[in-house]
């Protein structure tokens, strides 16, 4: 909270707006959601059947349930030819197998909505069909050690609704139509000094 109450300079006010309209909800959590990302990277379903990879960044998850390691290679945006890799181990000491040498269990990986390219995941580099937008891609299979899968999602531009009738956002309904171009923008940082 202390990033987001404190002025910016002497004698600067903050518009904090009214309390029904113009109130700007993400100065008091801003900067809480950095500090959050880290835990929607994974979420698993109750029944530890299903492992859903929501983010991609580099990471590693010990997924004590079903005795699997999954960790997550990613060069994502600096790559363009693959958004992320993810390797599966399995730990031999908690096996959960299923009269094999793997353990079965659906991996669910979020296809962005702005991944409307030439959309590609493999599996030990065999194609997986179906990847939409805006939804998961489910495999469900018996994993082995060692399994890769390679994800490429290209980034690409979108025009999208903006319901905001605020006076401040006419010229933009002017143009295009209460349609706006939503442009993707990652902020990176690096040290000036």
């Amino acid at each position: 909270m202390i990033v987001s109450l404190n002025d910016a300079g002497g004698g600067v006010t903050k518009a904090w707006g009214l309390s029904n309209f113009g109130f700007r909800s993400c100065w008091g959590s801003l900067s809480e959601q950095f500090s959050k990302l880290a835990d929607s990277i994974y979420f698993q379903s109750v029944d530890s059947r299903h492992l859903y990879l929501n983010l991609f960044a580099s990471s590693s998850l010990h997924w004590h349930e079903r005795g699997v390691t999954v960790e997550q290679l990613s060069q994502f945006p600096f790559d363009t030819s693959t958004t992320t890799a993810i390797r599966i181990t399995i730990d031999p000491s908690s096996r959960v197998v299923n009269g094999g040498s793997g353990v079965y269990f659906s991996l669910h990986i979020r296809v962005p909505i702005w991944a409307t390219g030439s959309n590609t995941i493999y599996v030990n580099e065999e194609a997986i069909a179906g990847n939409m937008p805006g939804r998961y891609i489910q495999i469900d299979r018996e994993w082995n050690d060692l399994d890769i899968v390679e994800v490429s999602f290209p980034m690409s531009l979108s025009i999208e609704h903006i319901n905001d009738w605020r006076p401040e956002f006419a010229n933009v309904r002017r143009r295009f139509g209460a349609r706006g171009i939503v442009v993707r923008v990652l902020v990176l940082s690096c040290s000036l000094g």
